[in-house]
C-alpha cells in the first residue's frame, strides 16, 4: 500500500466555536442593566431575557426549541435553561458550580409573589435576584468563547425609554399602594 503525500488529510476537524466566529454563546447583558430593566418593566424584561437565551441555545446546540413559549412560561422552564448554562460553565472550567435547583425554585417562588395582597406583591419586583448568578456565569462563558463580542452593558434608546416610563409607572404604583390605597 502506497501513501500519497499530496492527498488531503482524512482526519475530521472539530469546530471549537460551534455558535459562529466571535459570537457569544448566550445572551450577553450587564448585571446592572439586567436589574434595572427587570424592575422598570415589571418583569417583562425577564421574558425577553429568557427568550434571547433560549434562542442562543437553539443556535449553539443546533436544536429546535419553541423559544417564545419557553420564555413566556419561564418559571417552569428556568431549571432547564440554568442546567444548560451550568453544564457549559463546568465544561469550560469556569467558576464554581451553580446551585441551579435553588435558583430555579427562587424563580418560581418570586414569580408567585405577584399574587400576594398589597403591598406584599411588590416583593415580586425582586424577580431578578435568581438571574444574577446565572448572568454572571453567562458573561464568563461569553468572555471565554467570544472575548471580542459586545458585552451589552450600555443602555440604548429603547432601554432608556423603558426605564423612564417604567420608573414613572413604578413610582405611581408604589405611591398608590403604600400612601394612597384605594378603599
Amino acid at each position: 500500500m502506497t501513501v500519497n503525500p499530496y492527498a488531503p488529510p482524512d482526519a475530521q476537524l472539530i469546530d471549537q466555536d460551534p455558535q459562529g466566529v466571535g459570537e457569544p454563546a448566550y445572551f450577553p447583558v450587564g448585571t446592572a442593566k439586567l436589574v434595572a430593566m427587570c424592575v422598570a418593566t415589571f418583569g417583562l424584561y425577564e421574558i425577553y431575557w429568557f427568550y434571547r437565551n433560549w434562542k442562543a441555545v437553539e443556535r449553539t446546540h443546533n436544536v429546535r426549541l419553541i423559544a417564545p413559549l419557553r420564555a413566556v412560561f419561564y418559571p417552569i422552564t428556568a431549571f432547564f435553561l440554568f442546567q444548560r448554562i451550568a453544564a457549559e460553565s463546568l465544561r469550560l472550567g469556569i467558576g464554581s458550580s451553580l446551585q441551579i435547583g435553588a435558583l430555579a425554585i427562587g424563580v418560581v417562588v418570586i414569580a408567585s409573589l405577584v399574587r400576594l395582597p398589597d403591598p406584599w406583591w411588590l416583593l415580586s419586583m425582586l424577580s431578578f435576584l435568581p438571574l444574577i448568578p446565572i448572568q454572571l456565569a453567562v458573561n464568563e462563558i461569553n468572555q471565554r468563547v467570544a472575548p471580542d463580542a459586545s458585552k451589552n452593558r450600555a443602555f440604548g434608546a429603547a432601554n432608556i425609554t423603558a426605564l423612564i416610563l417604567g420608573g414613572l409607572l413604578l413610582a405611581r404604583v408604589i405611591y398608590q399602594t403604600m400612601v394612597d390605597p384605594v378603599v
